[in-house]
Protein backbone atom coordinates (compact mmCIF):
# COMPACT_ATOMS: atom_id res chain seq x y z
CA UNK A 1 0.00 0.00 0.00
CA UNK A 2 1.70 3.03 -1.30
CA UNK A 3 -0.14 6.58 0.24
CA UNK A 4 0.23 9.98 -2.37
CA UNK A 5 2.22 11.90 -0.08
CA UNK A 6 1.35 14.93 -2.16
CA UNK A 7 -2.34 14.70 -1.39
CA UNK A 8 -2.03 14.88 2.22
CA UNK A 9 0.30 17.73 2.00
CA UNK A 10 -2.31 18.84 0.01
CA UNK A 11 -5.06 18.19 2.49
CA UNK A 12 -3.87 19.47 5.00
CA UNK A 13 -1.43 22.16 4.29
CA UNK A 14 1.36 20.50 5.64
CA UNK A 15 5.04 22.41 5.76
CA UNK A 16 7.68 20.97 4.44
CA UNK A 17 9.40 19.92 7.66
CA UNK A 18 5.94 17.99 8.53
CA UNK A 19 5.86 15.91 4.97
CA UNK A 20 9.49 14.89 5.85
CA UNK A 21 8.33 13.65 8.73
CA UNK A 22 5.11 11.85 7.04
CA UNK A 23 7.44 10.29 4.86
CA UNK A 24 9.90 8.96 7.38
CA UNK A 25 7.24 7.38 9.29
CA UNK A 26 5.52 6.03 6.15
CA UNK A 27 8.62 4.38 5.32
CA UNK A 28 9.24 2.94 8.57
CA UNK A 29 5.98 1.59 9.44
CA UNK A 30 6.79 -0.27 5.70
CA UNK A 31 10.17 -1.63 7.55
CA UNK A 32 8.59 -2.79 10.60
CA UNK A 33 4.96 -4.41 8.53
CA UNK A 34 8.52 -6.24 6.43
CA UNK A 35 9.86 -7.51 9.73
CA UNK A 36 7.02 -8.74 11.39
Amino acid sequence: MKLDISKIVDKYHLSKVEESILIYIINNIDHVKEIG
